[in-house]
């Protein structure tokens, strides 16, 4: 299917608390799934990439971040073709090197925004201004796939489950959301909110809810920090053939106009070992063939380093696919040598994959 193709699908608006018109499976048992999985990981506020792999050698990126280019060089960790790795990431090395990790640098599209919520719009709604039916991007890529029959051919009531407690559009067609999840961790400060949420969904689907507050009494055993505990969930629930096949993650505090070295040496540290956990878990039980993990960003960020130690909005950015098997994605194994755009006498990465175009192969994995 080509994206044009895939953009001009017939559209609906938004609807229903969490799902609509669905019978939700017994409180007593649940039908095992045994299929492909996706797990989406949002780096939340806009990835600096550029200090997750950089090539080495560019004079345009070398020159005007003088500061976060010797930091990143001084212990980073060689791939092939003059690419690096921050050292922070060394917890990937094993994952990269049996070809079930891909870094995919300059992801983007033309004209970018650099609104965090509109950014977020675009990524979740795979539709742009421009794009024919964009008026209707209030509906999610994965949201529209899954009422047009187009992925996951085997009938799930509940296909989506959001395992944080932020907004998401992806999920949403005209009678389909995602299962939001709040977080144990913060049903304390959202008391009254998780109680009329809870108390008003179906009793079965309390159940499910019951299923995975069970897993989080035990998801700190080998995960830490705020992806860790979402991952940890996401693979107990795959490990135990629960049937939601698409499950959102996320990681906040991206946005690093400021301190940028300190805020991503604990961002890389969680976002590493629990990829890398859930690899792990997940090749033991005998389903990381069948798991697909696609990570992705508002935006990426500016060349320049600013007076502050960070780096403000930009254009491109990076994005990651992880798997047991990725043979589908061998156009990517060889990242793309960075091109430069001028905007406003300033220079930013100039985006070569279209955003739109990873989605739909994401779309088509599921399929």
């Amino acid at each position: 299917m080509k994206r044009r193709d895939f953009v001009n699908i017939s559209l609906g608006a938004s609807a229903g608390l969490v799902l609509a018109n669905c019978q939700f499976p017994s409180t007593s048992a649940h039908a095992s799934y045994r299929g492909k999985r996706l797990i989406l990981i949002q780096m939340e506020g806009g990835h600096d990439g550029l200090f997750a792999i950089s090539k080495l050698g560019i004079k345009e990126i070398e020159s005007r971040r003088p500061n976060l280019m010797t930091e990143f060089e001084k212990n980073c960790i060689s791939l092939s073709d003059d690419w690096a790795m921050n050292q922070r990431l060394s917890s990937l090395t094993a994952l990269i090197e049996k070809k079930e990790l891909l870094f995919i640098p300059n992801v983007g599209y033309q004209s970018p925004n650099t609104s965090h919520f509109k950014a977020r719009e675009f990524w979740d709604s795979g539709l742009l201004p421009n794009d024919t039916n964009a008026e209707n991007r209030m509906t999610g890529w994965l949201g529209r796939a899954y009422e047009e029959k187009r992925i996951l051919s085997q009938q799930i009531e509940i296909p989506f489950l959001n395992l944080h407690n932020n907004r998401t559009i992806y999920d949403r067609g005209s009678n389909i959301k995602a299962l939001a999840y709040t977080d144990s961790d913060y049903q304390d400060w959202y008391t009254p909110y998780y109680d009329d949420y809870y108390k008003s969904i179906d009793s079965d689907l309390q159940s499910y809810y019951k299923k995975i507050e069970s897993f989080q009494s035990l998801r700190k055993e080998s995960y830490s920090g705020e992806l860790g505990s979402q991952l940890k969930t996401a693979a107990q629930l795959i490990q135990q053939e629960i049937p939601i096949p698409v499950i959102h993650c996320t990681l906040a505090g991206f946005d690093t106009h400021s301190g940028e070295l300190e805020r991503l040496t604990d961002l890389y540290e969680d976002f590493s070992k629990s990829l890398s956990g859930l690899a792990n878990d997940l090749t033991q039980s005998g389903h990381w063939d069948e798991t697909l993990v696609f990570i992705y960003s508002d935006f990426g960020r500016t060349i320049d380093e600013n007076a502050s130690g960070g780096t403000d909005h930009g254009y491109s950015g990076l994005s990651m696919i992880a798997g047991g098997n990725l043979n589908k994605y061998k156009q990517y194994n060889k990242p793309n040598v960075p091109k430069f755009v001028e905007k406003r006498g300033e220079l930013y990465l100039d985006f070569q994959i279209d955003f739109r175009d990873l989605i739909q192969d994401i779309t088509e994995w599921l399929t």
